[in-house]
């Protein structure tokens, strides 16, 4: 698949999906408490949260699979700073990077069919950037 612009994507489709409420389906509809400094960030790193937050992601990919809609997605990364990850007890971990490669295998186990899936890795310090998946360099995000 080659990299197409956001807004080439919209002429070719004139809605995008992108991701509702994750935190808040999380915080209503699970057991699981969100972590104060990171919120779900670290929930991969926990077979049981990380399939949680899986089965929300799924739920969303197959609306955009069965209308032929393109999505994007965000990383759950958004409070993911250093000083954060740090304070969660983390600072050993790849935390914005792990959350990156669980939405990645997310795209390949349920949209290897040439369908778009952009992925926004944001955490709190970096600026947010469009990754086109069919290779492994990220572009700048372009709307």
């Amino acid at each position: 698949m080659s990299p197409i612009t956001f807004a080439k994507q919209l002429q070719k489709h004139p809605v995008i999906l992108g991701e509702g409420a994750l935190i808040e389906r999380l915080r209503r509809d699970s057991p699981f408490e969100l972590d104060d400094q990171v919120v779900n960030s670290a929930f991969i790193y926990d077979p049981d949260k990380r399939e949680a937050m899986a089965a929300i992601y799924h739920q969303y990919l197959a609306i955009g699979q069965n209308h032929n809609l393109p999505i994007l997605l965000s990383t759950p990364t958004w409070r993911a700073s250093p000083e954060r990850i740090e304070l969660a007890g983390l600072a050993d971990r790849d935390l914005n990077g792990d959350n990156y490669r669980f939405m990645d295998e997310l795209r390949k186990e349920q949209w290897n069919n040439g369908v778009r899936l952009d992925i926004l890795p944001f955490p709190a310090n970096i600026t947010p950037c469009h990754v086109n998946l069919a290779s492994t360099s990220p572009a700048p995000f372009i709307m």
